[in-house]
């Protein structure tokens, strides 16, 4: 018994060292997810410890623990409607599942490609709706598109993205388009964390290549949208 006792104080200790050296913090990085995670105390800007994201509606679309600032184990992600798309081992540094119905979602495009080709599509890490949301840092962009058409009311948007051989992101666009007009918006890559844009590249015949995609199209309800 006081062995007993004596583990569960030790225990207690170390949780709530623990707890007392972290601080719990939220961010929202867009009208559609909050991320809540915990960082140290002396430093702030470090993440530790256990990372949720949820959409408005609480569904949990992403969980994963962070360990001195980096993404470490499985990770899993989800969609809006909380079907499991993917998990990613951090360590590994690689997909150990994969929904194959989320990657039908964007549009691919390679050069130089012909019927004989054996082709596999780059994969955004995160899923269709975590991954791509996160990486599309939604709110910087959405303030310069309801400026531009405050009085135009509702208008959708498409993102485009270059990815490199190495799975990184090169180039980032947005087209905004309502009605017969449309605009072109550049984001610049430094306002997206590293975490947030990790692709595994396309293929063709097992070699890495730099492909286009496009995602589905965006709406914006003007009336209803709330930009903190």
């Amino acid at each position: 018994m006081k062995i007993t006792f004596t583990f569960c104080f030790l225990l207690f200790s170390i949780i709530l060292a623990y707890a007392q050296q972290t601080v719990k913090r939220t961010n929202q990085l867009s009208p559609f997810i909050e991320e809540q995670f915990w960082v140290l105390k002396a430093d702030k800007k470090i993440r530790q410890g256990d990372y949720i994201a949820i959409t408005p509606k609480k569904v949990v679309v992403a969980k994963g623990i962070y360990q001195n600032g980096s993404r470490v184990g499985i990770w899993d992600f989800f969609d809006e409607k909380k079907n499991h798309v993917q998990s990613f081992d951090y360590d590994k540094n690689e997909i150990t599942f994969q929904d194959p119905e989320d990657l039908k979602k964007q549009r691919y495009f390679l050069k130089d490609v012909t019927k004989a080709d054996s082709v596999n599509i780059p994969i955004k890490i995160g899923g269709s709706y975590y991954g791509f949301t996160m990486l599309l840092n939604t709110i910087p962009l959405l303030r310069h598109m309801v400026t531009d058409f405050r009085t135009q009311g509702s208008f959708n948007y498409t993102e485009v993205l270059t990815i490199s051989e190495t799975g990184a992101v090169v180039m980032h666009q947005a087209v905004a388009n309502i009605a017969n007009s449309s605009k072109i918006y550049r984001v610049a890559a430094e306002t997206v964390a590293p975490e947030y844009t990790l692709f595994k590249p396309a293929l063709n015949n097992g070699i890495p290549v730099a492909c286009v995609i496009v995602t589905a199209p965006v709406p914006v309800d003007m009336p209803r949208i709330t930009l903190h």
